[in-house]
């Protein structure tokens, strides 16, 4: 499985985070607009992912659920790139050849590797920070 090749990231870094990102209202964008609205709502965001974690390891870990690989181990940078992400989701869609304009919303959850041990142990760490943003956004 992928906790391997986490694991050997996670061993050969000195500093390493992991963030755990999830879309939400994915199933509101699928029953209003259609399951390829939502795929490409998923599409855009993994775009904006990918050029705000420039350099970062992303990995799509099924559905709308996304791990980045980073080495930010300071809250405030952390907390500086969900913030720029935040900032530029608002995004253009094509759609019957109507346009409109459209805001993802996602929750996310931070570990720095002095939280953890192992792969495991930092993917269930952000993801347990995730479920409370998400709860908070809600």
């Amino acid at each position: 499985m992928y906790y391997n090749s986490i694991e050997e990231e996670l061993n050969s870094r000195e500093n390493i985070s992991f963030f755990m990102i999830d879309l939400n209202d994915l199933k509101s964008v699928n029953d209003r607009m259609g399951h390829l609205m939502g795929d490409k709502y998923i599409e855009k965001f993994a775009e904006i992912l990918k050029n705000v974690f420039e350099d970062n390891i992303k990995i799509r870990m099924g559905g709308d659920e996304f791990l980045i690989i980073s080495d930010i181990c300071d809250e405030k940078e952390a907390d500086k790139i969900i913030s720029e992400l935040r900032e530029k989701l608002n995004v253009t869609f094509v759609k019957n050849d109507k346009t409109f304009i459209m805001g993802i919303s996602f929750a996310a959850g931070y570990a720095c590797k002095e939280s953890f041990q192992t792969a495991e142990e930092a993917i269930a760490l952000a993801d347990k920070r995730m479920y409370e943003n998400k709860r908070f956004l809600k």
